[in-house]
Order: structure tokens, then C-alpha cells, then sequence
């Protein structure tokens, strides 16, 4: 079973080298333990975005994406199925504008609270 790190903050930002990433921003509720180190994914890092069928809840989705040759998979949880729902077709939409030759005009849409594993 899976730790739940408490509820974050998630915005579309670009990076000191140029990249669009995804970067979660702590609320400082709900964290029992030390919180852990900043998470920063370059959106053109993601390969799949999906809603995770294990979950009886139906509140959890998986981001995979490619962090130094290797694979790596955070599973986040949403409040409501409608927000998991919004949460994939929104990361999804983001991640299409950033390999865009315009991503300069991509809007950082994602600015709403989600947990993510610890």
C-alpha cells in the first residue's frame, strides 16, 4: 500500500534551461513526516498519462515518464473521479502544447490540489 505525501500544488513552469515541466508546490497540510525533495518532471519526459485500474476508488492515475534512462511511475490521487478525469485530459493537453513548435503560448492550466506517493 502505497504512502500518501499530503495535498500539493501542481503548476506548468518553465525551467532555468528552457523546459516546460510540471512542479509540484507543497501546502504544508497533512504531512506527518519531512516532506519529500521537490518534484520536477520535464513534460516532454512524459510517456503516458492514464488512469490507474487498480484503484477500487477510482481516484488514482499514473504518470510515467523517463528521468535519467530510467523509467519511472508516480501514481497521484485525486479528490473526485470528475477531477482524476480532468487531471489526465488536462496533463495530457499540456504535455501535446509543450511539443508544439508554439509551446511559448502554452497556458499553465494545472493549478489544482492532488496527492501525490510519497
Amino acid at each position: 500500500s502505497p504512502r500518501w505525501a499530503g495535498p500539493l500544488l501542481f503548476e506548468v513552469m518553465e525551467d532555468s534551461p528552457g523546459r516546460h515541466v510540471l512542479r509540484a508546490l507543497s501546502l504544508g497540510v497533512g504531512v506527518v513526516e519531512a516532506p519529500a525533495k521537490d518534484l520536477v518532471i520535464p513534460l516532454r519526459s512524459i510517456t503516458a498519462v492514464r488512469e490507474d485500474r487498480q484503484d477500487a476508488h477510482g481516484l488514482v492515475f499514473v504518470v510515467r515518464y523517463k528521468f535519467s534512462g530510467e523509467r519511472v511511475e508516480i501514481l497521484f490521487r485525486a479528490a473526485t473521479r470528475e477531477m482524476r478525469d480532468t487531471w489526465i485530459q488536462g496533463l495530457c493537453d499540456t504535455i501535446q502544447a509543450s511539443r508544439r513548435p508554439s509551446a511559448e503560448s502554452m497556458a499553465p492550466s494545472l493549478s489544482t490540489a492532488c496527492s501525490e506517493v510519497a
